[in-house]
């Protein structure tokens, strides 16, 4: 089975909608999933073309708690796309250091 899992973090509503677009996950299809520092949009519906699972994470922190639940699921990201500049006094190229650990 393949690896289909995609975790993209961006600050701006817009450019995650961008990505929604590119990936096959439509807003519709789109679902906030909480927990309690996790409160990222993951779009898991892979029917009707969609490709990927892809969980949408809008600052570090978001991401970070991710990558440990996806890990602790044993079902780790293939691939990311990072914003270079998230927010909150942190940046992309940190995040993808930390992810890589």
């Amino acid at each position: 089975c393949m690896n289909r899992r995609i975790l993209v973090v961006d600050d701006e509503p817009g450019r995650l909608d961008s990505y929604r677009s590119v990936l096959g996950a439509s807003p519709a299809k789109s679902q906030l999933q909480s927990s309690r520092a996790l409160r990222a949009i993951h779009s898991s519906d892979t029917s009707e073309g969609d490709q990927f699972d892809v969980f949408y994470a809008a600052n570090y922190n978001e991401a970070i708690e991710a990558v440990k639940a996806a890990l602790a699921e044993d079902r780790p990201f293939a691939m990311g796309f990072f914003d270079v500049r998230i927010g909150l006094g942190a940046d992309g190229v940190e995040l993808a250091r930390e992810v890589l650990k």
